[in-house]
Formats: C-alpha cells, sequence, structure tokens
C-alpha cells in the first residue's frame, strides 16, 4: 500500500508502580493482576501497569497483524511518568510521517483531540521546632482507605484528597482557638497519584485533648457527607512516645493555611459541549520532618504554553500573597519541568 499514509503509533514504557508493600524494591515488587476472558483489571494490592503497557501491547499487536497498512513505526518513549524525559529529547527529524497516534488512552473508542501538559511545583522550606511544653500532649492524626486515582483521569471524580483532608481536619482545631504545632507529616507517593492516606503528628494541649476530639468528629461526619462514596477510616490517638519538637504555632497556621487555601482540584473546565477539564492541580506529596517541609504539586492543562505560564504566574503570584516567598527559580534538566518555591524564612 505505497499510497497509504505514514503513520506513527507511540506509547510510553514507563509506569507509576504503587503498592501496599512498604519498602518495595524491584526485587519484591508484584503486580496483582484480575484476568478475566476479555480483561485484565488492578487486583486491589497494586497498580497494573496498563498506563502504558496497554499502549504498547496495541502497537505490537498491530504490527504483527495481517491488516494491510502503510508504513508503520513504532516509537516507544521512556519516563513518561517523571516528566516526558523521553520524549522532550527525542530529535524531531524522526518524526517523519503523516500521522502520529498517541496510545495512551483510558477508554477503547474514543479518540482525544487534547493534551494535558503539566509542571511539577516543589514547595519547601524549614521552620524553627521547639520543646514540648509543659501542659503539651502529643497526638497522631491519621486517615487512609481513600479512593485515590491517577491525576490525569480522576481529578474530576470527586474523590477526596488525604493531604487536605488531614489539612481541614486541623485547620478546624484553629479556628475553634485550639493552639495546634505540627511535629511529623507523611502523605502521599507520587505527584501524579491522588493520596489515599496520611499522618499528622501533632501537639497541643492536654485539656483540650476532648475538644479536639469532638472538632475532629465533626469534620469527619462533614466530609463523609461531602465524599459519601468515599468509605475512609481515620484515628486521632495520643502518642507514647512522644516527638521531642514540634514547629511553633505561627509556622504551624501558616503550613495549614496554604493547605486550606490551595485551589486544588479542577480549576477551569473548557467551555466546549463535553465541558472536559482545562486546568487541575494534584495536591501530590506532603512531608515534614525535623522541621523541613516539602509539598509536590503537579498542575495539568490542555490550555496553549502561552495561557498555561500565564496560569502559573497567577498560581505564584497567589503564593507570595498568602506566604512568605523568595523568588524562586526553574530548575530544567532533561525535560523535567519543576519549580522550586521556598517559603517559612
Amino acid at each position: 500500500m505505497e499510497d497509504a499514509p505514514k503513520i506513527i503509533l507511540q506509547a510510553h514504557m514507563g509506569m507509576v508502580y504503587a503498592s501496599d508493600l512498604e519498602n518495595v524494591t524491584s526485587d519484591n515488587a508484584v503486580v496483582h493482576a484480575i484476568e478475566t476472558d476479555d480483561t485484565i483489571t488492578p487486583g486491589g494490592k497494586s497498580s497494573l501497569g496498563a498506563d502504558n503497557g496497554a499502549g504498547i501491547g496495541m502497537i505490537l499487536a498491530i504490527c504483527e497483524s495481517n491488516v494491510p497498512h502503510g508504513l508503520i513505526c513504532a516509537l516507544i518513549t521512556a519516563d513518561e511518568e517523571v516528566g516526558l524525559i523521553g520524549a522532550s529529547v527525542l530529535d524531531p527529524e524522526v518524526i517523519d510521517a503523516d500521522y502520529l497516534i498517541n496510545i495512551d488512552v483510558e477508554e477503547f473508542g474514543v479518540i482525544y483531540y487534547s493534551s494535558a501538559g503539566d509542571f511539577t511545583a516543589e514547595i519547601t522550606g524549614d521552620g524553627e521546632m521547639y520543646q514540648l511544653a509543659e501542659g503539651e500532649k502529643a497526638y497522631r492524626l491519621t486517615i487512609g482507605n481513600l479512593t485515590g486515582g491517577h491525576s490525569g483521569v480522576d481529578i474530576d471524580r470527586h474523590r477526596l484528597n488525604a493531604i487536605l483532608a488531614l489539612g481541614k481536619l486541623s485547620q478546624v482545631l484553629v479556628d475553634e482557638g485550639i493552639p495546634v504545632r505540627l511535629s511529623t507529616i507523611v502523605s502521599g507517593t507520587f505527584e501524579n497519584a491522588i493520596p489515599t492516606g496520611g499522618t499528622f503528628e501533632i501537639m497541643l494541649p492536654e485539656n483540650l485533648e476532648q475538644k479536639a476530639r469532638d472538632l475532629i468528629e465533626g469534620q469527619i461526619a462533614s466530609l463523609k457527607t461531602e465524599y459519601p462514596e468515599e468509605a475512609f477510616t481515620y484515628q486521632f490517638d495520643s502518642i507514647d512516645v512522644s516527638p521531642e519538637k514540634a514547629l511553633g504555632t505561627t509556622d504551624s497556621e501558616k503550613l495549614l493555611n496554604f493547605l486550606f487555601k490551595l485551589p486544588a482540584g479542577v480549576i477551569t473546565r473548557s467551555d466546549t459541549k463535553d465541558s472536559i477539564v482545562q486546568t487541575s492541580l494534584n495536591v501530590g506529596l506532603l512531608k515534614l520532618a525535623d522541621g523541613s517541609f516539602t509539598c509536590t504539586l503537579l498542575a495539568r492543562s490542555c490550555l496553549s504554553e502561552e495561557h498555561l505560564t500565564s496560569w502559573k504566574q497567577s498560581f505564584a503570584a497567589w503564593q507570595k500573597n498568602s506566604v512568605t516567598v523568595l523568588p524562586y527559580p526553574i530548575n530544567t534538566t532533561a525535560g523535567t519541568k519543576t519549580r522550586t518555591v521556598h517559603w517559612f524564612r
């Protein structure tokens, strides 16, 4: 078929591996799958790897088929999940075809006409740590068993983000006059995954423990009403071996205020008939240890780069007006797009 158009079929070989195992390595990683006659689905204990193993499988099947076609080129890129690194260093001269079809979709029979470009923002800071004060006690606030999902697919499916939930549970204490000091925070696995659980270790006056419990239970009830499909678990317990130090109340409230005001989730939708998600933000990772704080965000948009840049600038301006932010550099290496924003001091 010499007159047939030249076609490039593209997929990526990288995948995001999520598992219920702790300390996962390449030696103990296992993919749990449920197979039927015509489907393979996740088994609930790990991600499947279909993103984008399914795309590679489709390309190989087409190349091996007897269906008449013109020249087909298989283009397999690497490290897509961590910043389109392979695609970013691709020599444009190899794109010699009439059509390029990217086989990285979520639904059969659907053609996507837009692409959500992304950038990763890593916000870091160091706060002053203070000893456990007289009358204070340490508590562990944990939430888990949330649905989660891929921020590029599930961000508009009304799923509760564990980081934002823990932020709300802590913020309600501050709003009601309870001085909260943050000691340790761990939540999230990847910047492009909606967090399914996490833990805040906090310090507060022991004589206000019951008030704190009542407020947290009230907020939990509100979250269950707002997210009826989320069968999540939570705990609020005192810690037997208390952390020695925590941030001061000012820095703790600043951090909680930052989480509370983040424009997370769906930011805008298109004005087209199908009203697709146009711009979104996922709060993917949050960590506080020994006074050092890191929050990793993933922003996506199918707007042109010019409009996306404007959105980035408006987001940065919001940060500058809400917390103390120093001018930040844009670190670009091998195609990754990371903004490092330093705050607190």
